[in-house]
């Protein structure tokens, strides 16, 4: 085995100086499979990770903090638990275009989409009427993201009786983008509630890919939800307490992966 170079599985990493992992790597990008998480480093946010050694880290992460290359390093670090960098946007079967736009704007534009998506908030017309702190705009002037990769969501609603379907999903390198503290928030969802809806400034964070780092599973409330809407018979919202990222803007999605899980 080469001078400095930690094989963990099929990972090799090459450790610098005082036990810490360096920057940059050069692998185009991960090539996940369905039902899986797969990913390799494609972008590092830290900027004690930016030079030096190369590193292939555990898959399902793509960013790297300073604490975490720490743990990671002493072993003491869960890839599992965290993040893959990337953000999951499910591909609509009725896109029209090669642009995504938050559905305020489809109005003006595709009005019969437009039609088709407000329907799915039947009864839940109050959330349409929401502003977001920060961004200061309406809950629909945004294009929604998942910080979880979608093959846990699947997994999630399998596991307590739903039956698996194939879907599509955009895979979103942030950073290549433009999502920033200025057209973008994190939106925790811990603290809404269906029956008296209302947004809680305290659930939302300006944008910053370590904000990511901790998003990356299911949230046992949403777990719970599940099962509670399989018990009653009926179809859960499927991202209901998992956390989101609001952006602000159209997307252009030309050359964006596309994903399928199942």
């Amino acid at each position: 085995m080469h001078p400095g170079i930690v094989r963990r599985g099929s990972l090799a990493v090459s450790l610098a100086q005082a036990g810490l992992i360096k920057a940059a790597f050069s692998s185009p990008g991960h090539q996940p499979s369905s039902g899986c998480c797969a990913g390799v480093l494609t972008s590092i946010c830290s900027p004690a990770l930016r030079a030096g050694a190369r590193v292939a880290i555990p898959l399902g992460k793509n960013t790297l903090g300073d604490d975490d290359a720490r743990r990671w390093a002493a072993g003491d670090w869960k890839g599992d638990q965290m993040q893959t960098g990337y953000l999951y946007h499910r591909v609509p079967a009725d896109l029209k275009g090669d642009i995504l736009y938050p559905l305020n704007q489809l109005k003006s534009i595709y009005l019969s989409l437009y039609v088709t998506k407000v329907a799915s908030y039947q009864g839940r017309q109050a959330v349409m009427q929401a502003r977001l702190p920060i961004l200061d705009c309406l809950w629909n002037d945004v294009i929604h993201f998942s910080p979880v990769h979608p093959s846990k969501v699947q997994q999630a609603l399998a596991e307590v009786g739903f039956a698996r379907k194939p879907r599509r999903y955009y895979e979103v390198d942030p950073i290549e983008k433009g999502f920033n503290a200025t057209n973008a928030v994190i939106f925790l969802h811990q603290r809404v509630k269906l029956e008296n809806f209302r947004l809680e400034e305290a659930d939302f964070r300006g944008f910053s890919l370590a904000g990511l780092t901790p998003l990356g599973e299911i949230p046992e409330a949403t777990v719970a939800y599940y099962r509670e809407m399989f018990e009653q018979g009926k179809n859960p919202l499927t991202y209901l307490y998992v956390p989101h990222i609001l952006y602000q803007g159209r997307l252009d999605i030309r050359g964006v992966k596309v994903i399928e899980v199942f």
